[in-house]
């Protein structure tokens, strides 16, 4: 009975190991290998390929509406934005290459962004995810989720060096923030460690200098429907060190919660302000401008 049992399930594996050969015959060399595998190592070879990618789903799936990045679509619309090279130069290729049909050759294309920089390049292959070819997928997927666990222990460590003073808050700061924006974690973590932004953010009580870190923090608050703590923290800095990105930041705010004479104040005061706008500072102001029209 036992070994009639065996050689069911050996038949079986043979047949998905079969099918996995013939739907992707088109990954070559890569594919034969991942067949061997499956049949050295019946049902735990199927179990280590696809594990990875299932668990990720299930973790990434839980937040498919980020509203960043809903924001940042309507927004770019309208804005008139100067061409960033660097990032056209590397987003655009990818996207193309992911759009090949031959699943070999996507396969390679992920691997080599991988073994060039996956740190700096990571974001870019993140649409691989869900690409057709489930190795491409699963590539992706294994990709994303050790970004992710080498932000958590990098957010660890200066935790713990913050708490003996060896570590920087501007450090922890930036690794809350890397991580919070890097698209490879589920909603819940997102909320954490955005909450432990917001808490260190208190706890330093204006004592940074960059505003980077206050624009960051009143968005997290406004996500947090903290409309005015987020409009108090913007307003403070804006007295002692005012930015444009403060102000853009304060007349988002504005504008998403109806508030038109605060918003129409907002364009006054950057008007007779002493304040000299970038370029993309005038454009954004622009957009402003249209938008309370």
């Amino acid at each position: 009975m036992v070994w009639r049992v065996i050689y069911v399930i050996l038949a079986v594996n043979f047949m998905a190991s079969l099918i996995f050969l013939i739907k992707n015959r088109k990954g070559g060399t890569e594919a034969v290998l991942m067949f061997l595998l499956f049949l050295v190592v019946p049902a735990v070879g199927f179990l280590m390929y696809y594990i990875p990618v299932w668990m990720f789903y299930a973790l990434h799936n839980r937040n498919v509406y980020n509203i960043e990045d809903l924001i940042y679509e309507g927004e770019s619309e309208s804005y008139i934005k100067r061409p960033d090279v660097e990032k056209e130069m590397n987003v655009v290729p990818v996207k193309e290459a992911l759009l090949v049909n031959d699943a070999a050759q996507k396969r390679k294309f992920i691997l080599s962004i991988i073994k060039s920089d996956m740190n700096k390049n990571y974001k870019t292959i993140l649409p691989a995810l869900k690409d057709s070819d489930s190795e491409t997928s699963h590539y992706a997927a294994a990709m994303a989720m050790e970004i992710a666990n080498r932000l958590r222990k990098k957010i660890q460590a200066l935790e713990k060096e913050y708490a003996k003073g060896e570590a920087e808050a501007e450090q922890l700061l930036e690794a809350y923030r890397e991580y919070a924006d890097s698209k490879t974690i589920a909603g819940k973590d997102i909320a954490d460690i955005k909450n432990r932004y917001i808490r260190l953010m208190e706890r330093m009580d204006g004592r940074l200098s960059d505003n980077r870190f206050f624009v960051t923090y009143a968005g997290y608050l406004k996500e947090k429907k903290e409309d005015k703590e987020a409009e108090a923290v913007l307003k403070r800095r804006i007295e002692e060190k005012p930015e444009e990105a403060l102000y853009d930041k304060l007349l988002e705010l504005y504008y998403e919660t109806g508030r038109e004479k605060e918003f129409a104040e907002t364009i006054r005061e950057i008007r007779s302000s002493p304040l000299v706008l970038s370029p993309l500072g005038m454009e954004k102001l622009r957009f402003w401008i249209r938008k309370g029209e």
